[in-house]
């Protein structure tokens, strides 16, 4: 007995796929840091980030994001360098975040939980050249990135006034987070602000994440799953939520 495998109306298998000879056009999802900038416009007195470090309204996150990438700038971080940044989940990780993502620099987020000997081999295998510790930054931050990295403290003031500019394409690269190594050697893996982009996007659509929602702030920075619980709410105007006990290593 034959089985008719034919979609619905008679047309044949190789009729209902699309051309494999022609490219299919790639829908365009605008990059993290737009979005938030576009939040930060539209209202301003939303609370971002809500935490034991305090509260903070989008338009405070915006410009302490736009300070900090600054200070990046001056100091030397240019589009595509790779900028760790070490430390534990806090407000201070999501400024880092949106900071080095603006100046189109490449983020390599270091949790302080994790062993000396890992942490240098994260930061040697994706050829750092900038470490910016925040909250909950191992003592040793200095000393374990190694010599010919630059280390900025971004708690440490900002000097003067100016405009950020944004180096990199939408679809360059904006992060890279590491595999957990359980067969073999931990992997880096490089992200695309096109990419993140369409997975906030999907997620804000998918789980009806908008203004007055409350998000958790529960992952190690150095788990990409943060990416989730940072950038959904940041690009719906909801709220993330810090608890108290993320200010301390894992």
């Amino acid at each position: 007995m034959s089985i008719d495998v034919r979609p619905p109306g008679g047309l044949d298998a190789a009729s209902a796929l699309p051309d494999p000879t022609k490219a299919i056009a790639a829908p365009w999802f605008p990059p993290v840091t737009q979005q938030i900038a576009a939040i930060a416009e539209r209202m301003p007195d939303a609370v971002a980030i809500e935490g034991q470090q305090g509260t903070m309204t989008y338009a405070e996150l915006w410009r302490a994001g736009e300070r900090l990438a600054l200070r990046l700038q001056r100091a030397g971080v240019e589009s595509d360098d790779r900028v760790a940044i070490a430390g534990v989940r806090s407000s201070e990780f999501v400024v880092a975040m949106i900071a080095v993502l603006r100046t189109g620099a490449i983020a390599v987020p270091i949790d302080a939980s994790l062993p000396p000997i890992r942490r240098s081999a994260m930061l040697e295998e994706s050829g750092v050249r900038f470490v910016l510790s925040i909250h909950g930054a191992p003592d040793d931050v200095a000393t374990y990135a190694g010599s010919g990295i630059t280390h900025i403290r971004a708690a440490d003031p900002a000097n003067g006034n100016g405009a950020v500019t944004r180096l990199s394409s939408p679809s360059g690269p904006a992060y890279i987070y590491f595999t957990s190594g359980s067969t073999g050697v931990p992997k880096g893996i490089l992200g695309t602000h096109q990419g993140l982009g369409q997975f906030v996007s999907w997620q804000r659509e998918r789980f009806a994440v908008g203004p007055g929602d409350r998000v958790a702030l529960l992952k190690g920075i150095s788990f990409d799953a943060v990416l989730r619980e940072v950038f959904t709410p940041l690009t719906s105007g909801a709220t993330i939520c810090i608890p108290p006990d993320a200010y301390e290593p894992d």
